[in-house]
C-alpha cells in the first residue's frame, strides 16, 4: 500500500530489536507506577492505549534509582523486587508485545532539588545549589530555600557515586529479567547525567570534575556497569539535553564534545556503550529552560532540530531520537527522511493528544488526528484541550465513542469550537445532526488562527475538525442563519446544544466608546482602523497574543494591565511553563519593542490614548496611542442561549456562553453535552 509517509512507517532494526515503525511514545507524568512500582490496571489502560494506537515503543513513567528524586526517596526497582511488582511489570511487557510494541522502562536520578520558584516575569530563577560543587570552603552548600529548614548538604563522596552506578545496574538487570525491551537512561533537564557534565553545576576537584574526561567517567562507568550485568540484548537509550536554553547552561557544542567523546571512547575500547542517544532539550531549574523543555506555541515546532542537524554533521554515527514539539505527519516524515534523526518521540501529541496518532498516520485519516496546539495545560493533570478524555492518572480513550441507543434529531446552534465538537460527538453516536451558524464560516473565534503563524497548531486543530464534521453524512451545516427559538420549534428536534459564545467586555470607563477604541477581535476583522500606535488595554494572555500580532504588522504597542504581572492567572504546574517569559522575549525582537506597563488603573480613553493612575504609588500617567483595544475579558450570554430552553426535550449549553475560559473547556463541554444526548 502506497503512503505518504515512507520514511515514517518504515521498520528499523537496532542492534537486536526491530521498531515497528519511526513513531515513540514519550514518557510522560500523567501516569506514575503507584507505590511499590506496581503497574496497576488503570496505569495498564494508559500505556496499552498507546500501543494499540500504533506507537513503536511505549515507556513507563520514570522510576528513580537510589531515591533519586532528592531527599524523599522514591520507587525502587532494585532487588530484591515484590512479587507484585514483577507481576505488573511483567504483563506490563506482555501486553505490548500482544500489540506489536516494544516495552522500555525509564529509569532516571534526579541529583538534588536545583529547582526554585520560577517567577512568570523574570526569564531566570533565584539562585539554585550546585549539589555537585564545593562553592563553600568546607565543601558543603546551603540547601535552597524550598527546604526551609537552613541545613547543609555535602557533595557526593565517592563511594556513594559508585552506589547509585551500581543501583542503576541494578535496576537495569531486573528490567531485564522481566522481559523489557529496552530502558531510557534519563540524564537530561538537569538530572543526574547532566549536572555531572555540567560545568555550571559540576565544581568537583576529584576525577568526576574538570575536564572533559572527569565529567563524562560517572556516565562512561554508569553505561559500562548497565552492560556488564545487561549486555547487549538490552536496548540502552540515553537521553540528555542537546542545549539547556539559557546563558550558563550546558550548550549544543558542549553535548557534541560529549557525545564525540564518548563515541571515541567507544571506538579506543571497542565497547558499545548505549544503542540510541534521545536528544531532549532544556531543563527545569530557568524559565527560559522550562520552555526549551517543552516548548509553547511560540517556539518552532521540532525544537531540537537544528541541533540534531549538528550533532549529525559532527559525525555522530548511533541512531538519534528527536522529541520536542513533533506534532505532524508531514514534520516527523521530514526529519527522518532527511536524516536528521532515525525516530521521534512524541509525548504532548500521542501521549495525551492523541494516542492513535500512528494508526491514523498508517490509514491515512489525516484529518482524524487530535493535533497538540502546545498550550501546556496538560501539565496542570487537567483536560487537554483538543482531547476531552484525557484525566489525570485514569487516562482512557476509546477508539470509537459509543452510539446512542437511540437516535435523535440534534441542532447545534453556534459553529465555534464547542458547536464543532458537539457535533462531531453527536454525528460519532449516530445522530442526525443539522449545526447553524450565523456567520459564513466555522470555527469561530479560532478563525484569527488563519493570520497569525505562529498559532498554526491551533489553525490545524481547527481545520481538521472543520473538515472532520463537514464530510459526516449525518451532518447537516448552515451557514449565514441565524438560528431562533421559532425555527428550532418549527424542525421539531429532540435535542438542542447551545454554543453562541460570549462577548467581550466594555469597561465603564470615559471615552471607552470613542471611534478610536475597538474590541480586541476587531483587530483581525478591521485592521484598516488601527493607528501606527496602540494601546493594549489588558494584561492577560489575550492582550499578550494581539500585541505580538500588532508588533509583527511593524505597530508601535504598549501592553497596559491593571495587576502587577502579564497573565496572572495563567499558572501551570507552579509557573514553570508559564507563557509570559516565552513572549517577552518575543517582545523585545521588535523595532520598537513591545512596552509593558504592569500595576496602572485606565481612568480615561481620550483621543491621544489613556490616563492612568499607578495601583501602588497613586501616580497618575498619560500614554499616547492611536488606537486603545480592549481586552479586558469576556461575558457569557447565558440569558440568550435560556432562550432556547423550550425547543427541544434536552437542552443544554457549551463554551463561551456558559462561562467565557479556554479552548480546552470549550471542547470539553461541546463533548461532555453530546455525550449527554
Amino acid at each position: 500500500m502506497e503512503t505518504k509517509y515512507p520514511n515514517l512507517l518504515s521498520p528499523c532494526q537496532v542492534g537486536q530489536v526491530l521498531f515497528k515503525n519511526r513513531m515513540l511514545a514519550g514518557p510522560l507524568g500523567f501516569c506514575v507506577p503507584n507505590s511499590g512500582g506496581c503497574i496497576h490496571e488503570h496505569n495498564l489502560e494508559f500505556y496499552e492505549i498507546q500501543a494499540t494506537g500504533g506507537a513503536a515503543r511505549v515507556t513507563t513513567n520514570d522510576y528513580p534509582v537510589s531515591g533519586g528524586m532528592g531527599p524523599g526517596g522514591g520507587l525502587d526497582f532494585r532487588e530484591p523486587v515484590d512479587i507484585e511488582m514483577e507481576k505488573s511489570i511483567q504483563e506490563y511487557v506482555r501486553t505490548m508485545h500482544r500489540h506489536h510494541t516494544l516495552a522500555f522502562v525509564e529509569f532516571t536520578h534526579g541529583g538534588f532539588p536545583v529547582r526554585d520558584y520560577v517567577d512568570p516575569d523574570e526569564e531566570t530563577a533565584t539562585p539554585n545549589m550546585r549539589p555537585l560543587g564545593k562553592e563553600m570552603g568546607d565543601g558543603k552548600m546551603p540547601m535552597p530555600p524550598m527546604m526551609g529548614d537552613g541545613r547543609t548538604l555535602a557533595e557526593l563522596s565517592q563511594k556513594e557515586i559508585h552506589q547509585i552506578i551500581d543501583d542503576f545496574a541494578s535496576c537495569c538487570a531486573t528490567a531485564a529479567q522481566f522481559g523489557v525491551d529496552g530502558v531510557l537512561l534519563h540524564g537530561g533537564h538537569n538530572k543526574l547525567i547532566d549536572q555531572f557534565r555540567s560545568l555550571r553545576h559540576n565544581k568537583r576537584t576529584d576525577e568526576y570534575g574538570g575536564s572533559l574526561e572527569n565529567r563524562a567517567r560517572f556516565c562512561i562507568e554508569l553505561l559500562e556497569a548497565i552492560r556488564s550485568r545487561c549486555g547487549d540484548k538490552l536496548l540502552l537509550e540515553l537521553r540528555l539535553s542537546g542545549d539547556e536554553g539559557y546563558p550558563g547552561g550546558i550548550t549544543i557544542d558542549e553535548t557534541i564534545e560529549f557525545l564525540m567523546y564518548l563515541q571515541a571512547y567507544e571506538e579506543t575500547h571497542q565497547k558499545n556503550l548505549y544503542d540510541l542517544f534521545h536528544l531532549s532539550g532544556g531543563d527545569h531549574t530557568t524559565a527560559a529552560g522550562n520552555m526549551a523543555t517543552s516548548s509553547p506555541a511560540f517556539y518552532p515546532n521540532a525544537y531540537n532540530r537544528g541541533f540534531a542537524k549538528r550533532i549529525k554533521a559532527a559525525g555522530f554515527k548511533k541512531p538519534l531520537v528527536l522529541i520536542n514539539s513533533i506534532n505532524s505527519p508531514e514534520l516527523a516524515e521530514d526529519i527522518i527522511a532527511s536524516g536528521d534523526a532515525e525516530f521521534v518521540c512524541m509525548a504532548r501529541q500521542l501521549v495525551v493528544a492523541d494516542p492513535f496518532f500512528p494508526r491514523k498516520v498508517k490509514e491515512g485519516r489525516m484529518d482524524e488526528i487530535n493535533t497538540c496546539i502546545r498550550c501546556h495545560n496538560c501539565f496542570d493533570r487537567e483536560e487537554c484541550a483538543v482531547n476531552p478524555i484525557t484525566q489525570n492518572r485514569a487516562y482512557m480513550q476509546t477508539r470509537d465513542v459509543p452510539p446512542a441507543v437511540e437516535k435523535k434529531k440534534v441542532a447545534i446552534v453556534g459553529g465555534g469550537i464547542a458547536g464543532l465538537k458537539a457535533a462531531e460527538t453527536a454525528a460519532a453516536r449516530g445522530h442526525a445532526v443539522t449545526l447553524y451558524e450565523k456567520e459564513g464560516y466555522l470555527g469561530g473565534l479560532l478563525r484569527f488562527s488563519d493570520t497569525d503563524n505562529y498559532k498554526h497548531d491551533i489553525r490545524t486543530f481547527k481545520n481538521n475538525m472543520i473538515s472532520r464534521v463537514t464530510r459526516q453524512e449525518n451532518v447537516t451545516v448552515c451557514l449565514n442563519t441565524e438560528a431562533t427559538p421559532e425555527l428550532l420549534e418549527a424542525q421539531g428536534f429532540d435535542a438542542v446544544i447551545v454554543a453562541i459564545g460570549g462577548e467581550p467586555v466594555r469597561p465603564d470607563i470615559p471615552g471607552a466608546t470613542a471611534d478610536n477604541v475597538m474590541f480586541s477581535m476587531d483587530v483581525y476583522d478591521h485592521p484598516e482602523r488601527i493607528g501606527d500606535s496602540v494601546i493594549m488595554l489588558g494584561g492577560g494572555i489575550q492582550a499578550c497574543e494581539i500585541a505580538l500580532h500588532l508588533a509583527k504588522a511593524g505597530k508601535k504597542v504598549t501592553i497596559v494591565g491593571r495587576r502587577d504581572k502579564l497573565a496572572p492567572h495563567e499558572v501551570i504546574n507552579n509557573d514553570v511553563f508559564h507563557p509570559i517569559p516565552a513572549m517577552k522575549k518575543m517582545f523585545r525582537r521588535f523595532d520598537p519593542p513591545v512596552e509593558i506597563v504592569t500595576g496602572c488603573n485606565c481612568v480615561e480613553i481620550t483621543q491621544q490614548g489613556i490616563r492612568g493612575v499607578m495601583v501602588k504609588t497613586g501616580e497618575e500617567i498619560s500614554i499616547q496611542a492611536d488606537t486603545v483595544v480592549l481586552a479586558v475579558g469576556s461575558r457569557n450570554r447565558q440569558a440568550e442561549a435560556m432562550k432556547f430552553n423550550q425547543c427541544a426535550k434536552f437542552v443544554g449549553m457549551a463554551g463561551d456562553c456558559r462561562e467565557p475560559k479556554k479552548i480546552k473547556q470549550a471542547v470539553a463541554a461541546g463533548y461532555y453535552q453530546a455525550m449527554d444526548i
